[in-house]
Parts: C-alpha cells; structure tokens; sequence
C-alpha cells in the first residue's frame, strides 16, 4: 500500500494482488485496474516464511529479545504500554519483561557510577507468578532508574506525538493502530522546550540518538547511555554473511588447486547442503549398489578416496583436532 502512488505512475496495467480474506477499502481498490488473488503456493510460502523468522528472532516468546523490544521501548513515537500492547506489538508479558531488563541495564549503568547501597525491603512487581510476595532488598540506584524511566513516559504521551498523514503512513499492529509515515502536523512541544517532529526524517523514522543526546542532561542521563549501547544493534536476515564465513573456511590453503566453477560450486553446497535433506540410508544404499555393479572407475575411486582423507584432514584442521588417520576402501565401505 505505500507503493500505491508508484503503481499508479504506471496507468492501466496496474495490478493489485491481494491474500484471500483480506480487506482492503474501495479508495485503494480503485487505484488499480485490476485485482488478482494470490495464488495459493505464495500463500503458503509466506506463511511458513513469517512463522520461520518469527521463530528465529524469538518473537513468539515470552521474552523478547533486546534487539527486537529496546528498540519500541525507547521511541517516543510508539507510545506508552497501552498503545504497545493493544497494537499486537508486544503482549503485556514481553513488554513487563522488556522494561524490566531495560531497568536493570539502567542500574547497572547506575552502580558503575556510584556506589551499591540499599534501602528498605520491598515486593517487586515484574517477577514471575511462583516468585510473588519474595521480599527483597531494594538497590537505591534502582528507584533512580525507575524514576527516569517515569519522567520519559511523560514524553511518550499522545499530545506530544506528531501526527502522521492517513494516505501516505505506515500501519503497525492490528487492533490499535501505530502509524509511521511522513508528518501532517507537529504535536505539542516536550517538557525540554523540544518538538518531537523535529527529530523525525521526511519518511517519518526518528532519530533516537539526536533525542537522547539533547535530553542527556538534565532528563536522561541514563538512558542517553543505554541508547549508545543499543543504537548499533540492528534487526537483519543477512544470509550472504554466513554464506562469506563458510565460503572462508572452503577457500583453505590445501584447496589450491580449485578451479574458480569448482569452487562456487563447493562454497554454494557447503551453505545449502544443512537445509535439504538427505536420506543417509539412501546414499549408503546407493553408493553399495554401484560399488557392487562396478560403476565406478578405479582411477575415479582413487582420486576420490584421497580428495575425501585431504577433506577430513582440513576440517580437523579448523577445529583445531588431532589429525585423523587416513582411510582405506574397505574401511568405509564397512563403515
């Protein structure tokens, strides 16, 4: 939907493919001079894709990971718990757990500063069922970081925040709705004498940096420091770098010899060969069965058995292992 004015540069071969069941309004639809359901196939695809990522950056858990949860924490733009949890962002468990680890990243920062002491016994709100009622003693330097912490949500309230243009803003969530998107009105200044809106670019993303950095002093000293922990820690599904690693470690000394096709090859099946399977029982069966048949060339086996014993030599190498011995035919075939 934020590409809608670029489709429509490309007049009546413009082409809307949507889900089946989802909804979308008679404006958007009219833009287009045609709509085609999705086929089936990409709709599984990007089904299994969504619960995949969803699985491997742990959005599903009860935690959160920082990466993932800091992020909305600390902007401003996303609002307080309410707006948070009622958008689907966050459940109520992952975002209480969230600002309880951001709290304790705070007092850490806080205890490097000044010393450790404590005050009076007290409950904490933030633990586990089973852990409820456990009395504990109160870090002084705890108190200060929840104070902090209190005074930021006063300039994460509705009045402060700039609203967004309907047309041209990107939804988040479901049953409350966060937009994101170029400004259509600044909101009220902060209790600095700051605008929020000034510290958002033409697509509406917010310098969170800039923020903290004029707010350091006198409002967030703690979180200013936080934010230059958290601001290089980036989201990313970056294949080609673990492809890069494994094409290293492909690319050894005693692999001279490779030709440039060979090679590719090599690096390409070393990243893909964990994602397919592979029937072990299959590949022994077969590799008896043309051994029993003579398919295979003798010069070939030879040239193979050796390729496989410099192979195992290698990889005991990059581990750092001992050296394996080499070896024979007939050992692995009885293997």
């Amino acid at each position: 939907m934020d590409r809608t004015k670029d489709l429509c540069k490309r007049g009546e071969k413009t082409v809307l493919v949507k889900k089946p069941g989802a909804q979308i309004g008679d404006d958007i639809l009219s833009q287009y001079a045609k709509v085609e359901m999705m086929d089936p196939a990409i709709v599984k695809y990007c089904k299994i894709y969504t619960e995949d990522l969803s699985e491997r950056l742990g959005l599903n858990d009860a935690s959160l990971p920082n990466s993932v949860a800091f992020p909305a924490l600390l902007n401003p733009m996303f609002g307080n718990e309410k707006l948070i949890v009622e958008s689907g962002l966050m459940t109520e468990m992952q975002y209480n757990r969230a600002k309880s680890r951001l709290l304790q990243k705070m007092v850490r920062i806080l205890d490097r500063k000044n010393p450790i002491t404590h005050g009076s016994m007290g409950c904490r709100s933030d633990l586990d069922s089973e852990d409820e009622g456990v009395e504990y003693t109160m870090n002084e330097n705890y108190a200060i970081a929840e104070k902090e912490w209190k005074l930021f949500e006063t300039f994460k309230v509705k009045i402060h925040r700039p609203s967004v243009a309907p047309n041209t803003a990107k939804t988040l969530g479901t049953v409350r709705k966060i937009l994101v998107g170029p400004l259509d009105g600044r909101g009220e200044d902060l209790p600095s004498g700051k605008n929020l809106a000034d510290y958002l670019d033409k697509c509406g993303r917010m310098s969170l940096l800039r923020f903290y950095q004029d707010h350091r002093e006198r409002y967030f000293p703690t979180l200013w420091i936080v934010e230059q922990c958290e601001e290089p820690t980036k989201v990313v599904e970056v294949g080609c770098e673990r492809f890069f690693n494994i094409s290293g470690c492909v690319s050894s000394e005693k692999r001279t010899r490779l030709g440039v096709r060979t090679y590719e090859r090599l690096a390409m099946l070393a990243v893909m060969i964990k994602k397919v399977y592979i029937d072990y029982e299959w590949v022994a069966g077969e590799y008896l069965r043309r051994t029993k048949e003579k398919l295979w060339d003798t010069e070939t086996t030879t040239e193979a058995l050796k390729c496989f014993n410099l192979e195992r030599m290698i990889d005991a190498e990059l581990l750092g292992t001992a050296k394996p011995k080499e070896l024979t035919l007939e050992e692995i075939v009885d293997e």
